[in-house]
């Protein structure tokens, strides 16, 4: 599994590389150095996160972009705290 690929999966699984790490029985330093392309995931981890991945569809563009920013709260015009909208009908 390529590098980008790893780190991607795990951003859209909402993990850590220490939660990761924990799934994987590994250390948080493993997962780090798979993500950096140092060291090849392999064995029972490769298995695990290849089928991980299958169940995953392929992120498109504007998901990859959202992984690279920080989680921003769903703001949208009738969430709560946002001023009531008025009626153009009205």
């Amino acid at each position: 599994m390529p590098p980008r690929d790893l780190k991607v999966l795990r951003a859209r699984l909402g993990l850590r590389q220490v939660d990761l790490a924990e799934l994987l029985a590994v250390t948080r330093n493993t997962v780090g150095m798979w993500e950096r392309g140092l060291v090849r995931v392999s064995g029972p981890a490769l298995k695990f996160l290849e089928r991980m991945a299958a169940d995953c569809a392929s992120p498109s563009p504007a998901d990859a972009e959202a992984l690279r920013r920080p989680a921003e709260a769903d703001a949208g015009p009738n969430s709560p705290g946002s001023p009531p909208r008025s009626d153009p009908t009205s």
